[in-house]
């Protein structure tokens, strides 16, 4: 029976305030509202929480109803366990609906409550906290929940929580493509479940490994063990379960080019899924029947069911699928050849996809696996920062100007050994050494447009800062110098940075720079200003070599990095050697940076430091390269200097930013006259509100 719309919204208002629940509940429940009739506490939460796993995949909202309630009476009652295991019921209800950072935030109440308790169930809680996590993108973070959870259930001996822990690990792995290593877990879970006799679950386990089969193209094998899951799968009252197990098979299909019937799959996973509100699924099988669609070239519903599941990955926070998403729709406007939108979709990819390979990242994982179970505080993560389509490109460059080095070798050899044929052979030699050059600009423009591709959208400046610029003018066709913003919750984070060099290998540590920013506020625990440069620094330091002496160039970056807070109005700033200006009652006040780069000399252990402050609403705030006072030129071909720049910002200050910009590119410009533009010159500047 399902209840009116009226009669719900009641009766969810009546859980709240506390009134009695026995005249709501359905008349399949009747017994169980006697039982809530009675004056045992305890046995009303039981009920609560019978409850909320009945409606969870049938009415959501019901099922957050009643497992709030039971929150609210154990906490009455002063059971730390009951109140925390009543925590972990509403945050599964939380993760149903995809408010993933809102089930995080209970599942960490709940670890406290167990803490506080001694209760084993910490263990359990930290296995649904890497459920979360998993499901969120944050395969690091799952990660070290799991191997946590591992750690707890081995050592109060929950065989139970211990296979599903073991099953999760494999999990990670083979979204990291380390198929031997997720087989490795998926058997000593599989292996657990059999010791216990939980047929159930060791066949459940069985799809896990089924897919490993499927991704080495021995599909027969996994469907023998994918249509026994799905057999019990489909008695199950947990629904999700079984649309998974339909995703599974229409894989495997797929893998066998046999897209009508693994479409028929995903469209029954569809239409269950869309039916009890599960998210995830409702994502993965729109884009599974879009990547079919796409195999059998009907690119007009492969485009229709891509964009279903950009729908659900935005509304659902599964930034894995809005990048796989993204990346079907550029390769089939390829195939349609719309070159316009194929490249719209391309840089929209580009600045979700993540730049270490599944080989890196594997690697990565590993080493975080090792440092949890050895406790060694000194390994560090080898990581690898660059695309490996980006880093080819680089290559192509580079390699073009080592043929054309060569090339150039090869004529003046030449013309030493045959002067007669040197009037003949200049033409002919101009022309290629023409081509080469052109090639070699070819390349670098190609480069610059991945380069501007990957530079943040100024959205989390506008969202911020109703009064902002950027002045933004490369050296050569690339830069060395990057602006990067983001808006993580209730901060917004704005740095500029000034690279090694400029040109190619500038614009190669751009790219990393512009990566690692992202990697540490998406993927990391860092929020205050001088933790982000720390784990910068770090990340600079070991993907290029930790030993600063062996390098060829002290090889880094210079940058300033802001916070601004948008609830309590404060502004934090840390610099590497960049400095931050801002200017209150007319008076241009310099906040200086540390005097050592990213990825420098500094040592790893030593912090970089940061300073918080208030300012008043309207105060102007700027954050800039070296660029802009280096420039030569004036009627002494003399640098700007850093202090007329100062002196021109003091006299602009009180115009609004776009005046202020307009005004800083005509002292510039004037200044430069017709000499050459020295470096990469950016400069930003944005209002407090």
């Amino acid at each position: 029976m399902i209840l009116p719309r009226a009669v719900k919204i009641f009766f969810f208002l009546s859980l709240l305030s506390g009134i009695s629940l026995a005249g709501f509940c359905q008349p399949a429940d009747k017994e169980l509202a006697a039982l809530l009739a009675r004056k045992d506490i305890k046995a009303q939460i039981r009920i609560l929480d019978s409850l909320s796993l009945k409606y969870r995949s049938v009415a959501v909202q019901q099922a957050i109803a009643y497992a709030m309630k039971a929150v609210e009476l154990a906490e009455q009652e002063e059971d730390r366990e009951l109140y925390g295991a009543e925590l972990m019921t509403l945050s599964k209800c939380y993760r149903q609906i995809g408010s993933y950072d809102k089930a995080i935030e209970i599942l960490r109440k709940a670890l406290k409550a167990f803490i506080e308790s001694g209760s084993q169930r910490e263990a359990e809680c930290y296995n649904q906290l890497g459920n979360v996590y998993y499901v969120k993108g944050s395969r690091e973070a799952a990660l070290e929940s799991y191997l946590t959870g591992l750690a707890l259930s081995e050592k109060f001996g929950l065989e139970a929580v211990k296979g599903s822990c073991l099953n999760n690990i494999g999990n990670i792995y083979l979204l990291m493509d380390s198929l031997d290593k997720a087989l490795e877990y998926y058997q000593q879970a599989y292996q657990l479940y059999v010791a216990r006799k939980d047929s159930v679950t060791a066949t459940l386990c069985l799809d896990n490994i089924a897919n490993i089969y499927t991704q080495r193209g021995d599909f027969q094998t996994a469907l023998s063990y994918q249509r026994k899951v799905l057999a019990m799968a489909r008695n199950f009252e947990d629904k999700s379960s079984y649309c998974e197990s339909l995703v599974m098979i229409g894989n495997t299909y797929n893998g066998m080019k046999m897209h009508d019937t693994a479409l028929a799959y995903f469209k029954e996973s569809l239409e269950i899924s869309r039916r009890i509100g599960v998210k995830y699924i409702i994502g993965v099988s729109y884009l599974n029947i879009a990547e079919v669609y796409k195999e059998k070239g009907n690119y007009d519903e492969a485009i229709l069911n891509a964009r279903e599941a950009i729908r659900v990955s935005l509304e659902d926070g599964q930034h894995n699928f809005l990048k796989n998403a993204y990346n079907l729709l550029y390769e089939v406007y390829m195939a349609r050849k719309e070159p316009k939108q194929a490249l719209h979709y391309l840089k929209l990819y580009s600045r979700l996809k993540d730049s270490i390979s599944n080989q890196e990242k594997a690697r990565q994982i590993e080493d975080i696996a090792i440092k949890y179970r050895t406790e060694q505080k000194d390994a560090e993560i080898d990581l690898l920062t660059k695309d490996k389509e980006k880093k080819q490109v680089m290559i192509y460059i580079y390699t073009a100007g080592t043929v054309l080095l060569i090339v150039l070798a090869l004529l003046v050899w030449r013309s030493n050994r045959q002067k007669k044929k040197a009037n003949r052979l200049l033409a002919s030699q101009n022309d290629i050494i023409a081509q080469k050059n052109q090639d070699i600009t070819d390349s670098i423009s190609y480069a610059r447009r991945i380069q501007e591709a990957m530079l943040p959208s100024t959205s989390a400046l506008a969202d911020a800062f109703s009064d902002w610029f950027i002045i933004y003018k490369p050296k050569d066709i690339v830069s060395g110098d990057f602006y990067w913003c983001m808006k993580k919750e209730d901060q917004v984070y704005v740095a500029a940075a000034d690279c090694t060099g400029h040109g190619v290998p500038g614009a190669l540590m751009s790219m990393i720079g512009m990566n690692f920013y992202n990697q540490i506020i998406n993927e990391g625990n860092a929020r205050e200003t001088h933790q982000v440069l720390n784990e910068l620094h770090r990340k600079v330091l070991f993907s290029l070599n930790a030993d600063v002496s062996k390098r060829d160039s002290k090889d880094g970056m210079d940058t300033a990095l802001v916070r601004f807070d948008l609830r309590t109005r404060e502004l934090q700033f840390s610099g590497a050697v960049r400095p931050m200006y801002y200017v209150v009652n007319g008076e241009l006040k310099v906040v200086k940076g540390e005097r050592y780069s990213i990825g420098g000399v500094k040592d790893i252990d030593s912090s970089y430091k940061s300073e918080l402050f208030r300012l008043p609403p309207g105060t102007p705030v700027y954050l800039f390269s070296d660029g802009y006072a280096d420039q030569f030129g004036g009627p002494d071909r003399k640098k700007f200097m850093v202090k007329r720049l100062q002196a021109l910002l003091a006299s602009v200050h009180h115009k609004s930013m776009e005046e202020q910009k307009q005004a800083l590119e005509q002292a510039l410009g004037e200044w430069k006259g017709s000499y050459e533009q020295v470096d990469d010159v950016l400069l930003i500047g944005f209002r407090v509100q």
